[in-house]
């Protein structure tokens, strides 16, 4: 059973202010009535849309590629920017699928490789980080997945309260538990038990709260060392997981070897060799990269403010 145990219930979300997400639940509900292509085909245009009508997440977006990505001619990294768009939208149209379409047609769609990597970190009942980066993919594939395989989910709540609560009930369909990032006992008590749990630790986090000083794409940021912290208290194996899109409306979830010798004695070390990973996969799969995120944010004042 869910941490959780607020029900959802949608009388709790009817005053005004809450009727322009209702109508996106509402266009999402239609959309989940139609070919799964078209659905794609229509995500894709809202990214288009999205792109046009948000310039300031626009600017976020460019300035993200031109960090991480500086030796890239201008116009293939505007051309990567549209893509990485498009790969949002249809992120937004695989929600509206996951959450209101049927989930067994969904899980065709899926293809998992790599499960005797998962089976030989949770041999003798050992627990499992299943270490995902923030990849537009990951709420659609994660789930499916998780009904799959039988897992918790650790997760930070958006800051809509409403989008917040409708999105954990939707999570708690596919997952065992959902578990919130401030709820590290939980976590700890979970992967002690031999569960595996949901962890995506690629976004910033303050120095104030927690984050520690690395690198990713060669700019110092603050990370979150929770995976190494986390792995030695609980004894738990790290596998890396990799969501990608493929043609045709097809996807693929890709576990990967166990981190060896993980987390070892150095904190530090151990979130640098976190980030190093994501950072291979990321330059690997540009476009379908959650770029939207402030990243890179400056550590001090001897960093220039790429967002300003």
């Amino acid at each position: 059973m869910s941490e959780n145990t607020d029900t959802f219930r949608a009388g709790d979300w009817l005053a005004p202010r809450h009727w322009p997400l209702w109508s996106l639940f509402g266009l999402l509900w239609l959309s989940a009535r139609l070919p799964f292509a078209a659905q794609l085909w229509i995500g894709r245009r809202s990214g288009d849309l999205l792109r046009l009508l948000l310039p300031e997440r626009r600017a976020i977006l460019r300035a993200n590629l031109q960090l991480a990505f500086p030796g890239m001619d201008a116009d293939a990294r505007e051309a990567l920017l549209v893509d990485n768009y498009r790969h949002t939208g249809m992120s937004l149209a695989e929600m509206g699928a996951l959450w209101f379409g049927r989930p067994s047609a969904l899980q065709q769609r899926l293809r998992v490789e790599g499960m005797q990597h998962l089976q030989a970190a949770r041999a003798g009942g050992r627990g499992v980080i299943l270490l995902q980066a923030h990849f537009t993919t990951l709420e659609f594939v994660g789930n499916l997945l998780g009904a799959r395989i039988g897992m918790d989910a650790n997760y930070d709540d958006p800051k809509n309260p409403l989008y917040a609560a409708f999105l954990r009930r939707q999570r708690e369909r596919f997952v065992e538990e959902t578990i919130a990032n401030r709820n590290i006992r939980r976590m700890v008590r979970r992967l002690r038990q031999g569960r595996t749990v949901w962890f995506s630790p690629d976004q910033w986090v303050a120095g104030h709260r927690g984050g520690i000083l690395s690198h990713y794409f060669g700019r110092r940021v603050f990370t979150s060392p929770g995976t190494a912290r986390i792995a030695a208290l609980t004894g738990a194996a790290v596998v890396p997981l990799l969501a990608l899109r493929e043609p045709n409306g097809q996807y693929r979830a890709l576990l990967l070897p166990a981190l060896e010798d993980f987390p070892g004695d150095d904190l530090a070390a151990a979130t640098q060799r976190v980030n190093d990973l994501f950072e291979a996969q990321v330059r690997a799969h540009p476009a379908p990269y959650l770029w939207l995120h402030k990243r890179f944010k400056r550590v001090d004042d001897s960093q220039p403010d790429i967002y300003s």
